[in-house]
C-alpha cells in the first residue's frame, strides 16, 4: 500500500532568493537594509554596576555604554555607578 505525502504550496527553498531572479535578491537587500538597529533615546536613568572594578565591567560592560552614550542613546542626566568591594586600580 502506498501512502500519500503531504504536498505544500511553500517548497524549502522558495524562501532563498535565487541567483536567477534579481528582483528577489533585491527586495531581500533593501528589506535587510532596513532592520539595521536604530538609536532609540531612554529617559534619564540610575545603572548600578555591582563588580564595577571587575574585569567583565572594564571590558565589556563599561564600553558599551560609553558606545551608547556616544551614539547619542543616553543623557548627560543619566547615573552610572560602580559598586564593588576592591578600589578601582589606575595602573592597567
Amino acid at each position: 500500500m502506498k501512502i500519500p505525502q503531504k504536498t505544500n504550496a511553500v517548497t524549502a527553498n522558495s524562501a532563498i532568493p535565487s541567483a536567477a531572479d534579481p528582483d528577489k535578491r533585491n527586495a531581500d537587500q533593501k528589506r535587510r537594509r532596513r532592520m539595521v538597529s536604530q538609536v532609540i533615546p531612554v529617559d534619564e536613568f540610575d545603572l548600578v554596576i555591582f563588580g564595577g572594578t571587575g574585569d567583565l565591567a572594564r571590558r565589556k560592560i563599561l564600553p558599551g555604554l560609553f558606545r551608547r552614550f556616544i551614539a547619542g542613546q543616553m543623557t548627560g542626566a543619566s547615573r552610572i555607578i560602580g559598586a564593588a568591594r576592591s578600589d578601582i586600580d589606575s595602573a592597567t
